[in-house]
């Protein structure tokens, strides 16, 4: 996909991490997700890396056919997995956080994988901690954790100062 609307910073990162963005379209695997999944492979934005390959590949939605400037925030985001991907151990970690940790509801792993992702757009302004944990408390993301747990987790990063460079475990 042309990443040309996008910010400098962005273009920069992305070709400094050798990511490629493609359209989940593209990919026989994804339109087979899409089958049982339509909602979702049709909004929702994904980022993968497979752990015997460097190739990290941020995967627009099914109904995204090209990248214009609404999708600058989906970026930063993305690009922020892009970043937890890059490590040896990264696919593995987030694919235990994600698949194997026993509770697909209110108390899984996927809170551990997005949360700080949303704290970078918190800090950025392009998201409230409300709108944060609204996003997070839905069906996209199997609803992971309890709001008002959430709620005092964004609170508590915002007023400590802790950021994607400085975090501790996840």
């Amino acid at each position: 996909m042309d990443i040309s609307p996008l910010r400098p910073d962005q273009i920069d990162e992305i070709e400094r991490l050798g990511v490629v963005v493609r359209n989940k379209l593209d990919s026989w695997a994804w339109r087979l997700v899409g089958v049982f999944f339509w909602t979702w492979h049709r909004s929702a934005w994904t980022t993968w890396r497979w752990p015997w390959n460097e190739q990290i590949t941020i995967w627009a939605s099914a109904g995204t056919s090209s990248i214009t400037m609404h999708h600058i925030d989906k970026i930063d985001h993305e690009l922020f997995h892009c970043r937890d991907l890059r490590p040896r151990s990264g696919p593995w970690k987030i694919g235990v956080l994600n698949f194997l940790v026993p509770l697909p509801l209110v108390f899984s792993g996927r809170w551990f994988v997005e949360r700080w992702a949303y704290l970078e757009a918190v800090r950025r302004g392009t998201k409230t901690v409300d709108s944060a944990v609204d996003k997070l408390f839905s069906f996209t993301y199997l609803y992971p954790w309890p709001p008002p747990l959430m709620r005092r987790w964004f609170k508590a990063r915002l007023k400590d100062g802790q950021t994607q460079t400085n975090r501790g475990p996840t």
